[in-house]
């Protein structure tokens, strides 16, 4: 099995427009390497599913891949910004650095909940975009980010964009709390700090 602490990812930004350059460095000398547009969560994912194919183990460590590049993804639009020469505001810092994040909304209209699926610690969590869970989240990054604590408008200000792009740019997804059936099987939230769930079927669980 790779060990996470051996492997190391490389981001080289684009000249111009386009697509940025990720590297990842295994233990023995392998590397992979492709194009990838950081901002596009199903971009990074298909170089996750590149690097995993045909190397034994390394899909044992796909969740710290998806952890870095999701972390690649938050510096690189921020120094997009910093280029830019225009000073940004905090909620478009903020906006940045929740690249991320990947949002949906419920089924419904224009008045159903919008959420947001994060990587944290290894496992993912998703959050209503209004909830206080997110809201830390994002103050989190911020402070993390600047050394600065964001004020409560540019906070709102973020939200209030975020939660736009979940219901009108992002898919709609099935949503379930605690307990959901999928494809004949059962799932069971455990509700505990690790976020783990059961699956249940006819053969066990």
């Amino acid at each position: 099995m790779v060990d996470e602490s051996a492997l190391e990812l490389e981001y080289l930004p684009p000249k111009g427009k386009g697509k940025g350059t990720v590297t990842a460095r295994l233990p023995g000398g392998e590397s992979h390497t492709d194009k990838v547009d950081l901002a596009d969560a199903a971009d990074r994912e298909r170089f996750i599913k590149a690097l995993c194919k045909g190397r034994r183990g390394v899909a044992k460590v796909k969740k710290a891949v998806a952890m870095e590049l999701d972390r690649l993804a938050g510096e690189a639009a921020a120094k997009s910004g910093e280029d830019g020469g225009a000073r940004r505001s905090q909620a478009d810092v903020m906006l940045a650095l929740a690249v991320g994040a990947e949002l949906f909304h419920a089924p419904g209209n224009g008045d159903s909940e919008t959420f947001a699926t994060l990587t944290i610690n290894g496992h993912k969590e998703t959050w209503p975009v209004k909830s206080c869970g997110f809201r830390n989240w994002l103050a989190r990054l911020f402070f993390v980010e600047t050394g600065r604590a964001p004020n409560a408008q540019a906070l709102q200000d973020a939200l209030g964009v975020l939660a736009g792009k979940a219901m009108y740019d992002a898919p709609e997804l099935p949503f379930a709390l605690r307990v959901v059936e999928h494809q004949g099987a059962i799932y069971l939230d455990l509700a505990d700090p690790a976020w783990r769930a059961v699956e249940v079927t006819a053969d066990g669980w």
